[in-house]
């Protein structure tokens, strides 16, 4: 239900401006939506799999009655996980398509290089299958997320791990630190101070995570 209620509150933001038979990808019948994602090479599982469940959400939104009696129709184009491939989709999307908006691209590489391209463009992407911050931060005004960044994930995960004060999951959430490194630093060190109140690491091992830390920061 998320997914169409966004679509509908897009249509919804065209109309003090325009008909909608005049917003692009949209006619008294259908609304047209893109998506650039793996359907060949190594990541195709990742695009194959994302494009079912879309199709899947679509097709019973389109049984009942569609967006304001308008079927959602989807156009999908191969970008094997490759930047510029996803990039060169967008460009056909947007120029040669006229789609209303972008949905279930897959991927942080491909969706970040495509990103000036529907931004300059005013095309919306809804639901891209990344919890990328760069996605996130600074606020893009076309990009809708639906699910969770990667902070918040990683936030949580360790919200669990700390709050049941097991000396195994202390354990896994230093392992966390040291192996992830400064891309969570900053929201898995509480973490570890609180794991350190249960189950103390020598300090040569502390020593060890922070000469680690100056080296990876040059």
């Amino acid at each position: 239900m998320r997914t169409r209620f966004l679509i509908a509150s897009l249509l919804a933001c065209v109309l003090p401006l325009k008909t909608l038979a005049q917003a692009p990808g949209v006619t008294t019948k259908s609304i047209l939506l893109g998506q650039s994602a793996a359907f060949s090479g190594p990541a195709a599982q990742l695009g194959i799999q994302m494009n079912i469940g879309t199709k899947a959400y679509f097709d019973s939104v389109n049984a009942q009655g569609g967006v304001y009696g308008r079927k959602i129709e989807l156009k999908t184009r191969d970008d094997k996980y490759e930047a510029t491939l996803c990039v060169e989709n967008t460009k056909k999307f947007v120029e040669e398509d006229k789609v209303f908006a972008l949905i279930s691209y897959v991927g942080t590489p491909t969706t970040v290089a495509a990103m000036p391209i529907f931004t300059q463009a005013k095309v919306p992407l809804v639901g891209p299958f990344t919890g990328a911050e760069s996605l996130r931060d600074p606020v893009n005004r076309y990009i809708f997320n639906v699910r969770a960044s990667y902070y918040n994930e990683t936030e949580k995960i360790v919200e669990q791990l700390v709050s049941t004060h097991e000396d195994d999951q202390c354990r896994a959430a230093r392992r966390g630190d040291h192996d992830l490194g400064l891309y969570f630093d900053h929201r898995i060190r509480p973490a570890n101070e609180k794991c350190r109140e249960h189950d103390p690491i020598p300090q040569r091992i502390v020593r060890r995570q922070q000469g680690a830390r100056r080296h990876a920061q040059g």
